[in-house]
């Protein structure tokens, strides 16, 4: 999908906006100071985990869990819900946040996507998409994707 990449060079909250199919966003909230704004007024919908979940190749009812930390039950009620709770939300923006940091590190999406889900040895061997569920996690994730971005990890 080049246009995430492309979006990725032009502006990183594009690139963020367009994984979880929130397109039409990015033209108001173009900071993510703006980007916090709308999240704790609006919310998101249960649509934009659904976006983030395709592009990174999530089943939601077998990996849910382990990307977003919410039992299935949990995702089943809010695939039923009009929007996901603030936090959820937040946390959901989040983690696209670093999925297009890898795909920035990585210069190509399908690399990037594959990094995600295998195991990593600069993370003990943990997958880092499954890190990406609270702050240290996400941050561990942002710390590896970093060396790699300036080449101290191949």
């Amino acid at each position: 999908m080049p246009a995430i990449a492309e979006k990725v060079k032009l502006h990183g909250l594009a690139a963020t906006w367009h994984l979880l199919g929130q397109d039409r966003l990015y033209e108001k909230y173009q900071t993510r100071l703006a980007a916090f704004n709308y999240l704790n007024a609006h919310s998101l919908p249960f649509n934009a985990m659904k976006s983030l979940s395709g592009v990174v190749r999530v089943e939601l009812r077998k990996e849910g869990t382990k990307v977003f930390g919410l039992e299935q039950r949990t995702i089943l009620r809010r695939s039923k819900a009009a929007r996901l709770p603030h936090e959820e939300a937040s946390a959901l923006f989040r983690i696209a946040e670093v999925v297009v940091k890898a795909i920035d590190a990585f210069d190509d999406q399908d690399k990037a996507i594959r990094w995600m889900r295998k195991p990593c040895r600069a993370l003990e061997n943990n997958v880092p998409l499954f890190l990406l569920r609270d702050d240290v996690g996400r941050g561990l994730v942002e710390d590896v994707l970093g060396q790699i971005k300036y080449g101290l990890y191949s």
